[in-house]
């Protein structure tokens, strides 16, 4: 989210640091961190539909991190937790029902 709002902040500096970084990646990146947002305004809404948005959210910032050349193994591992922090929150329980379960379709 707050790499999203920091290249367009600072979006002459990443493209001199990052040469492959495009005005079209930013884009891309600005509507990842959107989605993101959304996604976890439904959660909170209890919405499953917001979940798989964060997912996607995730996955374009692979591509951009890809598609900059800046793709490692740390990025793969820190998305993968997040993901699963997120899952594993939501299998949290009260009164016996786990969040997972309260989210609808």
């Amino acid at each position: 989210m707050g790499t999203g709002i920091g290249s367009v902040i600072f979006y002459d500096k990443t493209a001199e640091l990052v040469p492959k970084f495009t005005k079209g990646l930013l884009c891309l990146q600005l509507f990842s961190a959107f989605v993101e947002i959304f996604s976890i305004y439904l959660i909170f809404k209890w919405q499953k539909f917001g979940f798989f948005g964060v997912i996607l959210a995730y996955f374009l910032n692979l591509y951009i991190a890809d598609k900059s050349g800046i793709l490692n193994i740390n990025t793969i591992i820190g998305i993968g937790i997040r993901i699963g922090l997120l899952y594993g929150i939501l299998q949290i329980k009260s009164k016996g029902i786990s969040g997972w379960k309260n989210l609808n379709e």
